[in-house]
């Protein structure tokens, strides 16, 4: 099986975003407070991921929405590196 380099694809990056927001809303919450300094941050909604990084749409105070941008420390080449890059994610923001 020819492994692709630096590409998720799109039916990976949906059920990985899915599942984050379905199942990890208090962990995408802290991605943001944490890794991009929202502290104000009240809630958070990913709604991309690709080999270098996430993207979320994040909800400071009442209303206002902006979207975040979260690098990772390296490439992603698989599902599986998107697996590990978010648990360490989560583990060290709840650290």
């Amino acid at each position: 099986m020819e492994q692709r380099d630096h590409v998720l694809s799109e039916e990976d990056a949906a059920r990985i975003i899915d599942h984050m927001n379905d199942e990890h809303e208090d962990d995408l919450l802290l991605f943001a407070q944490v890794y991009a300094g929202a502290a104000g941050a009240t809630s958070a909604r990913m709604t991309g991921i690709d080999s270098e990084g996430i993207t979320l749409d994040v909800t400071v105070g009442n209303d206002d929405s902006k979207e975040i941008r979260i690098e990772f420390d390296t490439t992603l080449h698989t599902p599986e590196d998107a697996h590990r890059a978010l648990v360490d994610m989560a583990l060290n923001a709840r650290g």
